[in-house]
């Protein structure tokens, strides 16, 4: 059988086509903003409890083992980017939150802060928690993700509330660790958007 040009450039169009939207499908990232550069401190404020340093700074180096993307998270006492601990809204509600400055017309992030709820039962370690408290590697992972820039994953089937859920997808439930270590789609943000 004889395949003419035509056929050739259909065939071609079609598998490059089929070949988006898979990846579309299969992309459930968000960005909001980004970095103009591709490596950003942390410092931890006076009113963060030294109990909690080792919790924040495992969750921003999660970001820096990926192999695909050159970001790098480090901390310095003279950074600017502040790790709070401080209310919120109580316990049970958001367990921390992540506020950006945005400083230039091209949308890129140039501060953050991160607070960590006070209300919160804490679980501080490395092992697992118990059933009712938070686990703070999880959480300060996925806020250093909202400060790279990265908004909540799209929910399904990227969250199916198990050890598979994305570190950025939108709810942790307490006594669990799933956002301690980064799943492929996490992966995949900060590799496209840092390369």
């Amino acid at each position: 059988m004889k395949i003419n040009r035509l056929q050739l450039v259909v065939a071609f169009g079609f598998a490059l086509v089929t070949a988006l939207i898979a990846w579309k499908s299969t992309r459930a990232y968000v960005v909001n903003y980004t970095w103009s550069t591709n490596t950003a401190s942390f410092t931890y404020d006076p009113s963060l409890p030294t109990g909690f340093y080792s919790g924040v700074s495992s969750g921003a180096y999660a970001w820096n083992d990926v192999g695909t993307s050159s970001w790098a998270w480090y901390n310095s006492p003279s950074g600017g980017n502040w790790m709070k601990y401080g209310y919120i809204d109580g316990n049970g509600n958001a367990a921390a939150g992540m506020t950006p400055t945005i400083c230039n017309p091209g949308g890129h992030l140039c501060k953050i802060e991160i607070k960590f709820e006070s209300g919160e039962y804490w679980y501080t370690g490395s092992g697992t928690p118990l059933s009712y408290q938070v686990d703070l590697r999880s959480v300060a992972t996925h806020e250093f993700g909202h400060a790279l820039g990265l908004g909540h994953t799209q929910t399904m089937p990227n969250c199916p509330g198990n050890v598979s859920d994305a570190t950025m997808c939108p709810s942790l439930p307490a006594g669990t660790t799933y956002f301690r270590s980064l799943q492929g789609d996490d992966r995949l943000a900060v590799s496209t958007v840092y390369p």
